[in-house]
This record gives C-alpha cells, structure tokens and sequence, in this order.
C-alpha cells in the first residue's frame, strides 16, 4: 500500500503566505512581535456592557417558540476517534 499516493480527486495540501516553508521562521516570528504588542484599549463600563446587551437580537427557540436563544462559548473542534 502506498500511503503517500493520494486517491483521485484528493489534492496534496501546500502551504503560502506565512506558512511557506521559504520564509516561515522569519514571517512567524514578526507576526509574534506585532501580536505581543497592545493596542490602545478602550475602558468598558458596567453601564455600556448592559445597553449592548439590552439592544442585542433576541432570537425565540426555533421548536417552542417559547424561550430565547442566546449565543454560547465557541467550541473548539476534536477529532473523532476511531475504535
């Protein structure tokens, strides 16, 4: 079995941009010197935070249309493990 031949249809994946191999190491480590610099922040009151969420689109429940859907923490994805 040759497992570095693809099967048809599929397409070998090549990295550009940052993630090329020619210039990685370099682009990588700029992109961690911008991103360890901190931008200006605004300070956030209590008071804004409550109108932001007072003026939020509320969406009903899709199956009672009873309740109030509202938005969760993002889930990362896992792999599925085969047995």
């Amino acid at each position: 079995m040759f497992l570095h031949v693809l099967p048809k249809g599929f397409m070998r994946i090549r990295h550009y941009g940052f993630l090329a191999n020619r210039c990685r190491d370099a682009k990588l480590a700029r992109i961690g010197a911008c991103l360890s610099r901190s931008a200006p922040s605004e300070e956030i009151t209590s008071e804004a935070c409550t109108n932001a969420a007072d003026t939020a689109v509320v969406c009903p429940c899709p199956a009672c249309q009873d309740g109030v859907l509202r938005p969760g923490p993002l889930l990362a994805p896992s792999r599925w493990e085969s047995g």
